[in-house]
């Protein structure tokens, strides 16, 4: 039997009702006043040492579904159970997933212990720093070492020079916060000075914004806006601080409209609803003033 096929089977047979299982007992734990179940399986009698070894096998897997119930399994050892052995596996399973974020956030809201590291033995130990090497970018504008996971490595590696690219992910897998991290990285680190965000709705708009200024934090390299004023924009041109501006399709015509040809953008980043799909250009300036008015 082939790895794929050990996978295939482990997903729709092997572990099939351990994994329906942790699904319902997930759902309900998120969900108020719901109704007992008595013939559901109850946490203390899944056989946790067996998904988890599943999940270890799954996590090999370059399959959307085979990584999907790795990570339901990872996360429901953690949120599910009380022994912190099997916490500790789940968070080793979910670092053989890349979500490292996941893993910082359980031991925030604690339901992991800290010090993770410092439970494991040596070879876990040491597997887990070389999956941290491999699953690292380097911000170029802070000279820090971001974690990230696999989709996430990947395009910030296609996106640096090129002219144009297009990235889509599931819900969840990390797509906003790169791509807002990837942003400032190349307003602080390159020769970018003005840079538009466009958001489909206006809770978005206001959302990207809050997120933007959040991760900037106090630094007065970058001025953040969702106004379709020409102030900071100018500024911006005229040597003062850069400018992300997040607007809508509607606010950049209405700043085209102010500004006329006199409009130049350096990069463009856009979301689609949901953050399904992101859509980074660079291009002429005239090429984009074109497309604005034309519409």
């Amino acid at each position: 039997m082939s790895l794929a096929d050990l996978q295939s089977w482990l997903l729709h047979e092997g572990v099939r009702d351990g994994l329906d299982a942790i699904t319902r007992l997930t759902v309900r734990s998120e969900l108020d006043n719901l109704g007992p179940e008595p013939s559901a399986l109850p946490a203390t009698a899944i056989d946790w040492p067996r998904l988890l070894l599943a999940g270890s096998i799954l996590a090999r897997s370059d399959q959307r579904d085979d990584q999907e119930a790795a990570l339901r399994i990872a996360t429901a050892a953690i949120s599910l159970t009380d022994d912190q052995a099997l916490k500790d596996a789940g968070a080793v399973l979910l670092s053989k997933l890349s979500n490292f974020r996941a893993i910082e956030l359980a031991i925030n809201r604690g339901l992991l212990a800290a010090d993770l590291g410092g439970r494991l033995g040596v070879a876990l130990r040491l597997e887990a720093q070389r999956r941290e090497m491999d699953r690292s970018i380097l911000v170029q504008s802070s000279g820090a070492w971001l974690q990230v996971n696999d989709f996430q490595q990947r395009f910030w590696i296609n996106a640096a020079g090129k002219r144009w690219l297009s990235a889509s992910a599931p819900t969840a897998s990390g797509k906003t916060f790169l791509v807002l991290q990837w942003l400032i990285d190349q307003m602080i680190a390159g020769e970018i000075r003005v840079a538009v965000y466009l958001a489909p709705t206006r809770a978005l708009v206001s959302e990207i914004e809050t997120n933007l200024k959040g991760l900037i934090g106090s630094a007065e390299l970058i001025e953040v806006s969702s106004l379709p004023l020409p102030g900071k924009y100018k500024a911006a041109r005229a040597g003062g601080a850069r400018v992300i501006l997040v607007f809508t399709q509607e606010r950049l015509h209405l700043l085209a409209n102010v500004l006329g040809d006199v409009l130049s953008i350096d990069l463009r980043t856009k979301g689609s609803f949901g953050s399904f799909f992101f859509v980074l250009t660079k291009r002429a300036d005239s090429e984009i003033c074109r497309n604005i008015h034309s519409k």
